[in-house]
């Protein structure tokens, strides 16, 4: 057959591994389901994943089914889990016999699209003061996380597979979300991180639905709402030196 160059996920419910590497073996009949689920750190191919789910119980449409097209907070779920989690999201709608997308269908996902993006709206690192613990040059400084630039990047020096950096708001802010991109086109690196806030001096950890592993192009954290003047991001182990191009919070 013809050359891969993605990797499904190995289910159809909707949602990607916690951990999702790009980089896989090449997929054959043989491959491990967990090599399609999380990927594999040490893969020499790049095979970033694709996560395959239908609005409906299934590929084809039945009128039978017009009660259980999945909700709007059912497909937010699986955005969290499939593009929240490095991946890329195929949603398929099957069409009804009149060749259109259901009504139903297109209301949820019309009600999906716009809560998303309500809860994706405002980004409170946008004026924030950004520090790091290391820096690989002026070209390379924290404040590059947050200049809306995609080209541009925060990266460790070559001897730093790991490294903190903060944002500090003017007044306290609440979040529940917290975004992170890797300078994809220099590979994916991150293997390990976690998350702390200050309020008023005082720190606490941030307890998030996932655990926290990879990032790779895209990692959206969701947690319960907290309220912080300073957020910490620790990025315990990567694969060589950091290449962050991006971090929001709302």
């Amino acid at each position: 057959g013809p050359y891969q160059t993605v990797r499904w996920i190995g289910n159809e419910k909707g949602w990607a591994g916690e951990t999702d590497w790009c980089n896989a073996p090449q997929i054959t009949s043989e491959t491990n389901w967990k090599v399609n689920t999380y990927g594999c750190e040490n893969g020499t191919e790049w095979l970033p994943a694709e996560v395959d789910v239908s609005i409906r119980p299934g590929w084809f449409y039945h009128k039978s089914e017009d009660s259980k097209v999945k909700t709007v907070d059912e497909l937010c779920d699986i955005y969290y889990k499939s593009v929240g989690r490095n991946a890329n999201l195929l949603l398929n709608f099957p069409v009804a016999l009149n060749g259109r997308i259901h009504p139903i269908d297109s209301a949820n996902a019309v009600g999906f699209y716009q809560k998303i993006s309500n809860e994706l709206s405002c980004n409170v690192l946008a004026g924030a003061k950004v520090k790091a613990d290391n820096e690989r040059g002026s070209r390379y400084s924290a404040e590059k996380t947050i200049d809306g630039n995609p080209e541009t990047y925060w990266a460790t020096a070559d001897d730093y597979p790991y490294g903190t950096i903060s944002f500090t708001m003017e007044k306290p802010v609440t979040v529940s979300r917290v975004m992170i991109q890797e300078y994809i086109k220099l590979g994916q690196r991150v293997k390990g991180f976690y998350l702390e806030g200050e309020r008023d001096g005082n720190w606490f950890r941030i307890r998030p639905d996932d655990t926290l592993t990879t990032v790779g192009y895209k990692r959206i954290v969701r947690f319960n709402p907290v309220e912080l003047d300073k957020l910490i991001v620790y990025f315990e182990e990567s694969r060589g030196p950091l290449c962050i191009s991006n971090i929001e919070a709302y």
